[in-house]
């Protein structure tokens, strides 16, 4: 599997993503989605700064990516902090062999994933009934954002992909904006997305 993300491992902990991140688990708190008893996947997970911080929170996490370099960072925090709640998985959700969780977290993963609908597809195969599917993305650019890096989606369409969880099974499908991210002298939107089982 190539490491596309081996050389940004050292970017994954600026300032800005730190903010995002705060920003993003804010968001997740407010939302009141899990409690001490949730079990969670954080998938593309990077170097573990949503999913670490989860595990102070509920009673699991299993922290999954396809990045062998960010899985090396991730390995190493969770050694150092003694997270005996966490589990690692190097690859894709497909590979999930664990029991059911109550949910899924993603922030700035999806844009990434070529099919949407298998997603959510093997979101639906590793979620309990009525865990929930959390989406954190970019609303729909030009293609800006990654700077001329072609990406699987420039961002989405928020009507869009929540239609496709519907049809894809999801039986309840809420999404809001909910943050802005600036880069290179722009202002990116970022929605959430909450699809339950």
């Amino acid at each position: 599997m190539t490491d596309n993300f081996a050389e940004k491992v050292g970017q994954m902990e600026g300032p800005t993503r730190v903010t995002m991140v705060t920003n993003f688990l804010a968001e997740l708190k407010k939302q009141a989605l899990f409690d001490a008893s949730s079990e969670l996947i954080d998938l593309g997970c990077g170097t573990g700064l949503v999913g670490l911080e989860l595990a102070k929170e509920v009673a699991k996490v299993t922290m999954i990516d396809s990045s062998a370099s960010m899985i090396k960072v991730v390995k190493q925090k969770v050694v150092e902090s003694k997270a005996s709640q966490v589990d690692v998985l190097y690859g894709e959700l497909a590979q999930y062999q664990g029991q059911p969780v109550d949910g899924i977290v993603m922030l700035l993963v999806a844009h990434h994933i070529e099919d949407t609908l298998q997603l959510f597809l093997q979101a639906q195969a590793c979620l309990k009934k009525g865990g929930v599917l959390v989406i954190a993305d970019l609303v729909e650019e030009d293609g800006s954002f990654h700077e001329g890096e072609v990406m699987p989606h420039n961002g989405f369409n928020v009507e869009a992909i929540s239609t496709l969880a519907l049809e894809s099974g999801f039986e309840q499908v809420k999404a809001h904006l909910y943050d802005i991210r600036p880069k290179g002298g722009r202002e990116y939107p970022l929605f959430m997305l909450v699809a339950r089982k």
